[in-house]
């Protein structure tokens, strides 16, 4: 926009330029109309003409080169702008690509904190199966070694029933 704005501006200045060499003519013709009607060599006035001519045509030349500047400005603008709509047009689709990748990420976070909380509740029950079942052999152990006494004990009696045949 910035761009627009100072193109516009330096036509302003050459629509200036050109009001400029527009005056410049006319006040010469004025002074040639103002010269005494007294004769002056046609030299001096073919002169004055050439003169004028001159910087008329630098004046057409550097608007002509002005313009074309302008002009070659104007499309490397519009150039210019296409890439940068090219460019965020790109930016956007990465941006969506961004974003569904985030989405699938978050996703996949859920379900692996859902995964992680069934192992947790795993973990749980088998530690108190284990803490049952260490239970449970501590009280096998101290039954077994109670029934091995009560064994001793029954041998012990069954000896004293033995004959010895």
């Amino acid at each position: 926009m910035i761009f627009v704005q100072r193109e516009r501006m330096k036509f302003g200045s050459y629509c200036k330029h050109l009001i400029a060499c527009k005056h410049n003519c006319e006040s010469a013709l004025l002074k040639i109309n103002e010269l005494p009607m007294k004769p002056c060599g046609f030299a001096v006035v073919a002169q004055e003409v050439r003169r004028l001519a001159g910087r008329s045509a630098a004046a057409a030349k550097e608007i002509k080169d002005l313009t074309k500047d302008s002009l070659n400005k104007v499309e490397e603008g519009t150039h210019l702008v296409n890439q940068s709509g090219t460019t965020l047009e790109e930016i956007v689709v990465a941006a969506k690509k961004v974003s569904d990748i985030v989405s699938d990420i978050a996703a996949i976070s859920r379900e692996q904190t859902v995964g992680i909380q069934q192992i947790n509740g795993v973990i749980a029950q088998l530690d108190d199966m284990t803490q049952k079942n260490s239970v449970l052999v501590r009280d096998v152990a101290t039954v077994t070694e109670t029934l091995k006494e009560q064994a001793d004990n029954l041998n012990d009696h069954f000896d004293f029933f033995k004959t010895d045949k």
